[in-house]
């Protein structure tokens, strides 16, 4: 990820996760291709996706059919982190999934429009 100072803009900001042509797999896509980052603490890897959902958070969304795969998912954007280097990312999604930093948040309903 490119670090706050090589940008000037939101749209440079925010760093694309799942694209949208996942449509309704997007919440499985985005947990099979970071997996590998998730954790419930801080390591030191390049970039870390830290949250506090149980796993079973994690089995509700690998299976669209599940009751629980949108309040699952929804409960995942509430509750991760994304950290690479000294930048803190949230996930925000508008049918593409985006991780855009924490510095950002103030310029996000603008650009969500």
């Amino acid at each position: 990820m490119k670090t706050l100072e090589q940008k000037k803009k939101i749209e440079d900001y925010a760093e694309l996760l799942v694209d949208s042509h996942y449509g309704i797999y997007t919440p499985v896509t985005f947990y099979e291709e970071w997996n590998s980052q998730i954790t419930n603490q801080m390591v030191g890897s390049p970039i870390v996706i830290k949250t506090n959902v149980d796993n079973q958070t994690w089995e509700d969304i690998s299976n669209v059919e599940n009751e629980f795969y949108w309040d699952s998912w929804e409960m995942v954007l509430n509750n991760c982190q994304i950290f690479s280097g000294d930048t803190e990312y949230f996930l925000c999604s508008n049918e593409d999934l985006w991780a855009v930093p924490v510095e950002c948040m103030d310029q996000l309903e603008d650009w969500m429009i």
